[in-house]
Parts: C-alpha cells; structure tokens; sequence
C-alpha cells in the first residue's frame, strides 16, 4: 500500500526543486520522478488548468468574508461569480446592511435557541454562532472600521421582530448613519481589495462542477466556465460554497416551498446551482423549506409584477391606504385567508402561538370598493400598478372576470360587514377599527403573489462550517456558509443574514486555508497539467480601474466610489462656461436598478447647469453617486 500523500508537501518539494508552479506543466506540485519513486494521489490524474490553495465559489457576503479570512491565513484564494461586473455582491449587497449583536454569550444562546421555536439544531454550531455573534462588532473592527460610526436601528425606527429571552442584550446596527446603501458590502470588499496579492476575482465565472476523487470523496478542485471555456481549477486546501440560494429557480420553488409563482426581490444569479453541485458530491440537505418573505401587510404580499421590473422595495402595500377600509385578500374560491393588516416579520405571520409563512393559493387578489380605490390612487403608492387593476360595475361581474365564484364572494364581502356590526373578525382576528363595510361599485381587484427575497436551504454543515454527507460526516476539503444552506431554520430577523454571512463566512474561509490533509495514494496513471491560471497570473476582477481617457481641453471626469456597485466615473463637456455633454463612461450599478436612472439624472444635471439634483426613486444611492462624480468633474472644470 502507499503511503498517503500530502498534496502540499509535493508542492514544497517541487518549489525546492527550482520549479515554479505556472512552467511546471505536471500536475500540481509533483514532479514525475516523485510520482515514480512515491505514488501519486487521485489529483495527479485530473489536467489542472490552475491551482489555488482556496476556491471561494459565489462573492456575496459570504463568499468575500471568506476569501479575506483565509488570504488573512496567507493562502492564495480564488472567487468566482457568476455575476457580471455591477452585479456582484449576491443578496447581501442588496440588504439592509444591519448587523447583530450581544453583550452576552447566555444571552445570545437563549434568544437564537427560541427562534429555531422547536427545531432541533446542533448545540455546537449554535455554540459556535453565539461567540461570533457577541463579537461583532469586534470583527469588523479588526477589519478596519469604526464603531464610533455604528449606528442602533432603533434608530431607522427598526427593532426586534422576536420578544425572546435575552432580547434585552441585543442591539441591531448600521455601519454609518444610514442603511441599505451598500456600505456594508462595500466595506468588506475593500477589505479583500487590499489583500489583491493573495485574491483573485472572476466574474461572469459560473461554477459548474465541484471535482471530486472517487475513493476518498474529498474535493480537490473545480470546474467553472471562462471566456467560453470550462476550467478544471485545483484547491490545495479547500472549496468554500458560497453561491447564495434558489430563488430564481421555478421548479425548485415549487418543490420545496410550494410556491407556485412568486415576486423574487433577490439577486437574479441566485439559481439553486451551489445546492445542485453540493447534491453532486453527496452532501446532505437541510432547511430546504425555509424562506423569507418581504415585510408589510397582506401576508408578505406584492403585487404581480411586469416581467421587466425589478422589485426594490419591501412591500408596496406597506403604506397607510393598504392599511384600512373595505379591501381584503381573498383566494381563487372567493374567501379570505389571512389578516390583511398583520405584519410579516421577514414573511412569517402570527399564528397558533406562533409564527410561519402564509400558504399561497394557486390565484389571489386584493378586493376593494371604489372609495379605497381613489385612496390608492391619491396617495400613490401603487402608481406603477395601476393598469393591473381590473375593475368591474358590480362584484358579480368582478366575479366573472377573475373566474371566482360570484356568490361566495358576495358571502365574503357579506361577511366582512357583519364582522364590524359584531366588533370582532372571528375569521382572521383582523381589528374591526381597521375595516369599513364595502360600498357602491365600481369594484377592484390586483392580483397579489408571495414576495420573498432569500431561502434557506442547502447542504448541511457543522461548527467547523464543513458540509456533510448523509451520515453526518464531513466531506474532505468542502465547507460553506451563507444562505446556500443557512444554519437558520425557521425565524430569522433583519440583520441574522448578513451576521451570519460575516461570523460563518470567515469561519469557512479561515478552517478551509487551514486544511492541509492528506491524501492517499492512487493506482490510477497520472497525467500532466499545464497550470495557466495561479494567483496573480490572469486579470482579476476584483479592483475596479478608472477609464483611462483622451480628454480635450474642454473636457473633464469626475468620481465617485459611493455607488451600489461601486464606482461612477463621468465626463462632462463644457463650452462657454456651460456644461454642453454628459456621459457616464464607467459605472458599476445593478443594470436593472441604477442602469436606468442615468439618462433623467443627465437630462436634469443639463438643465439645472447643477450637480444638486433630485434623486431617482429607488436608485436614490446611485443617484447620490452620479451628483459626487459630476460635481467632482465641475470643480475640475471650474463650474
């Protein structure tokens, strides 16, 4: 039998030898004469196309917490996305950016224990959450920030969703004196920014597989997809799965959360692929019903959006005509289900003495009389869904058009009506102060979907943040953390994801630089490796450049580095003392979200000869980005 082989102890031998990694041409870190005299491992038959010591999959939150500890180990580290540049950042870039604390550890253990509300979970990974999640901010302290900047959600008018025992020691916090506008994100990514000797970054790099050695099951690489091309990239030490969840994948919704359609308010490259490749590996599932809705009224309800559009904000009924007077949700039958004023805390409603997600009919609505209707449409709040109404003289004929029973809805609304007469909702237990007896038609229905914006599940983990296989035991060389497979199992709170992303993120990161096991030998014949890609050896990603320019005389830039994304670099022209052209040469904005908020901001900056503009309506950090640059770009230009 052979004796096993450390993958890096073949390496240090080869860099003893003179030969460095990129002109070896063998397989990662053996020399022939070696694989001769001693064996060689299940690696030494894969053409490697690179090598790493660490393959972050997915640069989310997680993903980058991971990449910084374990380059902070002095390991090379890979990441790769497969976003595109503007895009990256996964759901914790779209976030609140809070963050948790305790002052205590008993604390924190009894207020985490009671929101698993019965589910079991692992003692010691709870152990392991409540020593990161009373360090906090210490944690990103060490990394460089501020906490005389820290500022309580209380705040932002934001507290505890939960009244569990130890609430009293536990705070919610901004980085700065405002939320989600990325800074969080932001921050963080600096913070692998400076260490760009040790991490590379490619977006637009979809992981495709994890490789895996048949014998021994450990991981020794992955497979991605660059420039066309799929890679075979070699981990020396580990693999972390970072990729974010499911929520743009139909037919997974479907299966595991009984969501027939939905409004995603999440990252679009969340497809559920980090939870097929772990599947490939034989790891274990866990929490794979568990999501969170957006906050508000109607049971986390938004309305059916144009395939174009892109939710942003947590919920349009959240606003006070959606609170009062003659509307209900009602389902297909024609019946209401829930408490249309009760609040979801991350989607999850009161009820039984508890709290869950609403079930979703196959179709529901939102009813209301003509007098609400004017209410909506005075106030705005749903300004961009008014064409989806569909209206009707009389509720019959309502009825009709939404191929709803027209006599159990007339029951419903009958119903309704006695319910205040009574002074009591013995239905949903809705506040009769908050509903008015339907009057004359016109009458109105929207159709309403479940809005959420993260799921749970994913391959199973331990305290170490290692994955595990169906007997519970750790997969050699793989670890994970985030929302692919989050240790969540049913009450999560604003804040809980991104603290989790920080604590367990960097524990990955840190326990994946550290795994340095052998391997044994294999029989198998041994194949060359041409290793192209090894850190600081292709373009990386992860610094943003300003555009280099050919300016005129009459022509000037301008920066900001405070947008979503990142930067925003703009030109102006200027003749005769006026600002004559403006365009945006680099930007790094969600397309969907900042793209178009450019061209009025252009029109208005144009117009007013100013950069003091008013902002576009939900891309107001983009906005504030593009003033920064264009009044950057005017005092160049002594405007």
């Amino acid at each position: 039998m052979h004796k096993p082989i450390s993958r890096r102890s073949f390496l240090k031998g080869a860099a003893t030898a003179g030969l460095g990694l990129a002109g070896m041409h063998v397989l990662p870190g053996i020399a022939s004469a070696q694989s001769e005299a001693a064996g060689h491992t299940y690696a030494d038959t894969i053409a490697w196309d690179g090598q790493y010591d660490v393959i972050v999959i997915g640069f989310g939150g997680a993903g980058a917490n991971a990449a910084y500890a374990a380059a902070k180990e002095g390991v090379s580290v890979l990441a790769v996305d497969a976003a595109p540049e503007g895009e990256d950042g996964g759901n914790f870039r779209l976030s609140g950016q809070m963050f948790l604390e305790f002052t205590d550890f008993d604390s924190a253990y009894s207020y985490t224990k009671a929101q698993f509300a019965g589910y079991d979970v692992d003692d010691d990974l709870l152990r392991a959450w409540c020593e990161g999640v009373t360090n906090t901010g210490n944690i990103l302290e060490s990394m460089g920030a501020d906490r005389s900047l820290f500022t309580n959600a209380e705040e932002f008018g934001l507290h505890a969703e939960y009244d569990f025992d130890g609430i009293e020691n536990r705070s919610e916090y901004a980085m700065h004196n405002a939320r989600g506008d990325a800074y969080m994100w932001k921050f963080i990514k600096n913070c692998c920014v400076k260490m760009a000797d040790r991490i590379d970054l490619w977006l637009n790099t979809p992981a495709k597989h994890i490789i895996q050695a048949p014998d021994t099951k450990a991981v020794l690489g992955v497979q991605v997809q660059r420039d066309g091309k799929l890679l075979n990239i070699c981990a020396l030490n580990g693999v972390v799965l970072c990729c974010g969840g499911f929520e743009n994948n139909r037919d997974m919704m479907q299966q595991y959360l009984a969501i027939q359609e939905g409004v995603n308010m999440a990252t679009p490259y969340n497809r559920g692929d980090g939870i097929k490749m772990a599947q490939e590996v034989g790891a274990d599932m866990w929490h794979m019903w568990a999501y969170d809705g957006v906050m508000g009224p109607f049971g986390s309800a938004v309305p059916e959006i144009d395939e174009d559009k892109l939710v942003t904000t947590n919920s349009m009924f959240n606003k006070t005509p959606m609170k009062s007077g003659a509307v209900m949700a009602v389902t297909k039958g024609g019946t209401r289900f829930i408490n249309e004023t009760s609040v979801a805390k991350h989607g999850k409603l009161g009820w039984g003495g508890g709290f869950y997600n609403a079930r979703w009919a196959e179709r529901s609505y939102i009813i209301c009389d003509a007098n609400k209707y004017a209410q909506i449409v005075e106030d705005g709040c749903l300004d961009e869904y008014l064409h989806k109404f569909i209206s009707a003289e009389t509720v019959a004929e309502l009825a009709g058009k939404l191929d709803m029973d027209a006599a159990k809805l007339q029951e419903t609304i009958d119903d309704f009506a006695a319910y205040i007469d009574l002074g009591k909702d013995y239905l949903t237990g809705r506040d009769t102060s908050t509903m008015e007896k339907f009057g004359q038609g016109p009458y109105y229905a929207l159709k309403i979907l479940p809005g959420f914006h993260a799921t749970r599940g994913g391959p199973r983990k331990n305290a170490r943040m290692q994955i595990l296989n169906p007997q519970g035991e750790p997969i050699p060389h793989l670890y994970g953390a985030g929302e692919c497979g989050s240790f969540y199992a049913h009450l999560r709170e604003g804040g809980g994801g991104t603290t989790e992303c920080i604590i367990f993120g960097q524990l990955a990161g840190r326990n994946a630089a550290l795994d340095n096991q052998t391997l044994p030998a294999y029989d198998g014949a041994a194949v060359e490796s041409n290793l192209e890609y090894t850190i600081g050896s292709s373009p990386s990603d992860l610094i943003v450049e300003q555009v280099d320019m050919d300016l005129r005389d009459n022509q000037f830039t301008g920066v900001s580095q405070n947008g979503m994304g990142g930067m925003v670099q703009v030109m102006i022209t200027v003749e005769g003392g006026k600002m004559t052209a403006i365009e945006v040469v680099k930007q790094t904005e969600t397309e969907s979200i900042g793209g178009p908020a450019f061209q009025p901001l252009i029109e208005q900056a144009l117009a007013t000869q100013s950069s003091a503009l008013d902002a576009i309506s939900g891309a107001t950090v983009t906005s504030r980005a593009f003033m920064e640059a264009l009044a950057d770009a005017m005092a160049q230009a002594g405007l």
